[in-house]
């Protein structure tokens, strides 16, 4: 069992009444946590608002430990509004992206690493079942993790 990720050399000798061989191969061992990364935190913003509150900054701090533990992890963030805000929701969501964007690079994410997009509004959102003006779940920006391979 190895503790850290690297390249090892193992040399395994085995002994019996025939008499002993020794045979030497290297190891690579990697990290498989960061093959795993399927989702990472979404945000939530308020009504007609661009700004990250403290539980959307704890949310994002959550997705950048793992994100300084996989540096071959790149992402997309999707912006989204409800449609009810007031104003252009292609702008309001844009600026929700680009405010994740901007926290992450602020926290030490390269900018390489990261997308920015405004999607307009969320095509399921229904104000409905909310019972504030809008949709609140469809005031988000969404972080889709992804290879870094081709990003």
């Amino acid at each position: 069992a190895y503790s850290e990720t690297g390249t090892y050399t193992v040399t395994i000798t085995a002994t019996n009444q025939y008499g002993t061989d020794t045979c030497t191969m290297t190891v690579t061992v990697g990290d498989s946590y960061c093959a795993d990364i399927t989702e990472l935190n979404p945000v939530y913003f308020g009504y007609g608002s661009t700004t990250l509150t403290a539980d959307a900054a704890s949310r994002l701090d959550e997705n950048i430990e793992i994100l300084r533990r996989c540096p071959d992890v790149c992402v997309t963030i999707n912006g989204y509004s409800d449609g009810s805000e007031p104003g252009d929701a292609m702008r309001i969501s844009q600026a929700r992206a680009d405010a994740v964007l901007q926290y992450y690079v602020a926290q030490g994410v390269d900018a390489d690493r990261l997308r920015a997009i405004g999607r307009g509004v969320d095509p399921d959102a229904n104000s409905k079942e909310d019972p504030g003006p809008g949709d609140s779940r469809a005031r988000r920006a969404d972080s889709i993790p992804s290879s870094c391979a081709g990003f």
